[in-house]
Order: C-alpha cells, then sequence, then structure tokens
C-alpha cells in the first residue's frame, strides 16, 4: 500500500509516502493505524500550537511544535515536518508574532497534508473490499 498514489494536488512534497513504508515494513495495517492516529495527533497538535501562541509561552510553543515535527517526520508528512522545524526554532528564540504567520502556513499544509493521507486511506480500504 505504501507506493505514492496518483492524486490531485501532490506534488510529491507534501507526504514521502517511500517513510511511510520503510516506517511499517510494508504492514498496510500498520500503516492504516498510524495515520489514523496521525491525522488526530497531528491536529490537536496544531491547536496546542495555537494556544501557546495565544498565550505567547515561547516554552510551550517549542514542545508542541517539536511533536508535530517530530511526528509529521516520523510517516513522511515533509511538508508539515518542516514547517514544524521552523516553529519550533521560532519558540526557541521568543517571536511569537512569527510563529502566528507560521501557524496560518501550517494550517494550509495540514489541511493538503490531511487530504492526501484521507485518499490514501479510501484507496486502501477500496482495495481491501
Amino acid at each position: 500500500m505504501a507506493t505514492e498514489p496518483n492524486l490531485p494536488g501532490n506534488t510529491g512534497k507534501a507526504f514521502d509516502f517511500q517513510q511511510l513504508a520503510q516506517v511499517s515494513g510494508g504492514d498496510t495495517e500498520f500503516e492504516r493505524e498510524v495515520l489514523t492516529d496521525f491525522v488526530s495527533q497531528s491536529s490537536s497538535l496544531l491547536d496546542d500550537v495555537e494556544r501557546a501562541i495565544a498565550s505567547a509561552d515561547a516554552t510551550a510553543l517549542e514542545r508542541a511544535a517539536h511533536s508535530l515535527k517530530g511526528s509529521s517526520a516520523t510517516v513522511g508528512a515533509v511538508a508539515l515536518a518542516t514547517i514544524g522545524a521552523t516553529l519550533v526554532q521560532l519558540g526557541k528564540t521568543g517571536q511569537i508574532a512569527s510563529a502566528a504567520e507560521m501557524l496560518q502556513n501550517a494550517r494550509v499544509e495540514w489541511a493538503r497534508t490531511q487530504a492526501l493521507i484521507l485518499a490514501y486511506l479510501d484507496r486502501g480500504a477500496r482495495k481491501a473490499g
């Protein structure tokens, strides 16, 4: 299941399906589980980033962004991991205003990544059914 699907909007930069295959060892059920968990966890982490920015808490921003970066990189959400890394640096340096702008980019990228993941999961479900 971990071959990159031919989906509209997939430029190859948002998600690295080879990374997912490496993490899953080719186990499609595990891929589905990991991606499902990632979808719910990442949405929550973005909310944590937003709360940290709203309260001007650079430490909380760094912590939430680090978790977002790590989980994104692990499953292959390359673009979101890159944005997460930028948010970590902004948290470390206390650049809350810049982080607020970057959060907008993260939300846009998250929507694109989520759409790719959901289409990928749907495609796998149709093959299994």
